[in-house]
């Protein structure tokens, strides 16, 4: 609630104590708003107050209710705002009226969301925190499985040296299965290369008997 003070007559106030002041005029764009009461301010003061907590614009005429007071003394004419209440806006959003009064609500839903927001701030830091951990996990892992996996490069071996990863193997089975192979008669020495004879994969010795060639 706001007070508002008016007097009457452009002179000094104090004369016109006594006077019981009432609204003629207390509109809203054209509607009637019920006005307060007017009261004297304590003391011989000639200056008198009501009491209003606006939600909007009033537009208001008040009789002195006196025929001690000339016509240009005797009404007192002027207009109240709700931006008059702004002093009260950190106290009560209620008052700005019913649109705002959800601003009210919306303004206290946001202090708890903010504290919301610093809590969620908090678990994110600490997921953060796991996700890293996690991450050096699967990268630790990574660092010993991706040896055994090996890539195109891989060396697929010899007659003397296994391969040493996934890779290495899948490669020397496709030079067994593509490579070329040579074969002496005399001995029954099977030589087994990789494509292009390069270098020999593996060595076997087939033997015949009357009934079966086995390769050794």
């Amino acid at each position: 609630m706001k007070t508002y003070y008016v007097r009457f007559g452009s002179g000094d106030p104090r004369p016109n104590v006594g006077l019981a002041p009432t609204f003629l005029i207390f509109n809203n764009y054209g509607t009637g708003v019920t006005p307060p009461g007017i009261t004297g301010v304590i003391g011989a003061t000639g200056i008198y107050a009501f009491l209003y907590g606006t939600t909007t614009p009033i537009a208001f005429l008040i009789d002195g209710a006196t025929t001690g007071l000339a016509a240009s003394d005797r009404y007192v004419t002027g207009s109240i705002d709700p931006a008059d209440r702004a002093d009260e806006y950190g106290n009560t959003l209620v008052a700005i009226g019913t649109s705002n009064i959800a601003l009210g609500t919306t303004s206290v839903a946001l202090g708890v969301t903010s504290v919301a927001l610093g809590t969620t701030a908090i678990a994110i830091g600490t997921t953060v925190s796991a996700i890293a951990t996690t991450l050096s996990v699967i990268g630790s892992s990574l660092s010993v499985i991706s040896p055994l996996i090996g890539s195109t490069a891989s060396s697929y071996g010899s007659t003397s040296v296994d391969p040493v990863d996934l890779f290495g193997y899948m490669k020397r089975i496709q030079e067994n299965l593509e490579g070329n192979n040579t074969f002496i008669k005399t001995s029954g020495a099977l030589s087994i290369y990789t494509r292009g004879s390069s270098t020999l994969l593996a060595l076997k010795t087939i033997a015949n008997s009357a009934s079966m060639v086995t390769k050794t």
